[in-house]
Parts: C-alpha cells; structure tokens; sequence
C-alpha cells in the first residue's frame, strides 16, 4: 500500500492476505485527500496448464469525508448568493468581461470559508480581489464529517465568470 499527502510518500508491505501492522497503522492515520494506491499480488492456478500463475491487481483511491460540506440552502441557494454578490460587486463596476478564475478555498470544521485563494486568474487582479471578498464573505455551510460524526475540513474549487459558476 502507498499512500501521498501533500508531496509525502509512504508504504507499507504485507507478506499474506491479511494487513501488515504497518499497513493497518498507515491506513487509520491518512488525511481526508490523501492519495491510497493498493497493489496486490497473488498467485492462482490455471485451469488449463494446472501451473500456478503470478497475477496483480491495482486500486486507487482518495480519502474522503463521509458527509460532504453542504451549502445551507443547497446548490440552488449557493448558486443565488453567488449571482447576486458577482451582480453587486463585480458587474456593478465593470469587471465582468473577463476570463473565468479558478478560486479555491476551505470549509472550515465551523462551516467557514477560509484559505481563499485564486488559483487561476480572472485577468484582473480587482475582479480577482472581488471574488475573494465574495467567497470569504460566504454564508457558513454545514461542515463536512467523518464517520464517526467529527466536523472536518473539506477543499473546493470554483471556476466562476462569464457564464456563470
């Protein structure tokens, strides 16, 4: 098994069918996003040659909340806040003909926005600057859970412009 979080690589091998200690540990301590690649190899007979044959099998996935963070209101309601705010503070003054920006952030245990950042521009740094106040300005959201019912934090990524979000 190897995990990656945030640039950091680490793995863990099993002789078996069963999970390493190692392995067990390295699974139960991952972050929500980080990257689990499983790679197994096993034996088993052919039907024809009767011979043992060498065979692997991959899997990817990611770690993620059980319950994702949801906007109070829904999708309908995010997608009106965010119309109505882009109206007041973009179009108002004219920004409005620019390319689509990427704007990332974070949903904070508390249901915050935080960590807004642009992650592609818009071609104008006053509109960026807009798009920025209107995510960080956000209403709170209903934070996303683990399993076992803890808030925790969950990225996102909005591409919003001409068009729409």
């Amino acid at each position: 098994i190897t995990t990656k979080y945030q640039g950091q690589i680490r793995r863990a091998v099993s002789i078996g069918e069963v999970l390493s200690p190692d392995q067990k540990v390295m699974l139960s301590s991952c972050n929500l996003y980080t990257a689990i690649h499983v790679n197994v190899k096993y034996q088993i007979k052919n039907a024809v040659t009767h011979q043992m044959d060498n065979r692997s099998m991959e899997i990817d996935g990611t770690a993620f909340p059980e319950n994702e963070a949801v906007f109070i209101g829904g999708e309908v309601k995010l997608k009106s806040y965010l119309r109505m705010q882009i109206e007041n503070e973009i179009s108002d003054k004219g920004y409005l003909n620019v390319v689509r920006a990427l704007i990332g952030f974070t949903i904070n245990e508390q249901g915050s926005p935080v960590d807004v950042k642009v992650l592609k521009t818009s071609g104008s740094s006053e509109t960026d600057k807009s798009l920025i106040k209107i995510i960080r300005n956000m209403p709170i959201w209903n934070p996303a859970t683990v399993k076992a019912g803890n808030s925790v934090k969950q990225d996102f990524v909005f591409n919003i412009g001409n068009g729409g979000c």
